[in-house]
């Protein structure tokens, strides 16, 4: 990739231009799954996911939603259509054990290699979308990623922001990540990309204080 900056939706990334995949999905909405520890009581009081995950389309009578995962999540959905994290070293180990679960293949993306000082666009089957901003965390990521790709309405499952920790954790333990600092990158990132408050809503935590529900969205069907 050559140097330089590219800009979308006020999103900054390394190269001349931006990646080929983007404005690829424009006019669908995605579903982005964290691991947060509320993420399936989110899914089972959504009434557009009211046949849980697994199914696509979730429910018959509702438009259908691409399904963006994030780390671990990913393997316990039978369809992906993306699947994201800032850990590309630990992606490659996850789908690893999803082909071997069975499970359908998905496009992976990260936004820089682990170790590596590169700026190829896709290497190994992962998408690496390099964009200037630190986000700190995967859920963050996601969404860029998502506004990227051009997804119309953007919804967060799982993804609280609330440091109350993953879903696979024993109750009462914490997560790892400080929730000052996740939620300041958050409103670092609203400050610069004013397509997160227009696009993006969420099911639960402080992301849904934040953010919005998905009833607040003023256009679509999320």
């Amino acid at each position: 990739m050559s140097s330089g900056l590219w800009h979308v939706l006020d999103i900054q990334g390394e190269g001349e231009a931006p990646p080929g995949l983007a404005g690829m999905y424009a006019g669908r909405d995605v579903l982005i799954i964290g691991c947060g520890r509320t993420v399936w009581q989110d899914l089972l009081e959504w009434p557009r996911y009211q046949h849980g995950p697994m199914r696509k389309p979730y429910d018959a009578s509702q438009p259908e939603i691409d399904i963006m995962a994030i780390n671990e999540i990913g393997l316990y959905l039978p369809h992906v259509d993306h699947w994201v994290s800032m850990h590309d070293d630990v992606l490659r180990h996850l789908s690893e054990i999803r082909k071997r679960l069975a499970l359908a293949e998905t496009m992976l993306h990260s936004d820089r290699p682990v170790g590596k000082d590169t700026h190829c666009y896709c290497c190994g089957g992962i998408v690496y979308l390099r964009f200037v901003a630190n986000m700190l965390n995967s859920g963050l990521l996601a969404v860029h990623i998502a506004l990227l790709l051009g997804y119309d309405e953007i919804l967060l499952a799982g993804i609280p922001a609330d440091n109350e920790g993953n879903f696979y954790h024993p109750p009462g333990v914490k997560g790892i990540h400080g929730v000052n600092r996740a939620r300041e990158r958050w409103e670092m990132a609203l400050q610069r990309i004013p397509a997160i408050a227009a696009r993006v809503r969420s099911l639960s935590g402080w992301t849904r204080e934040r953010l919005g529900s998905p009833e607040s969205l003023s256009v679509g069907s999320l």
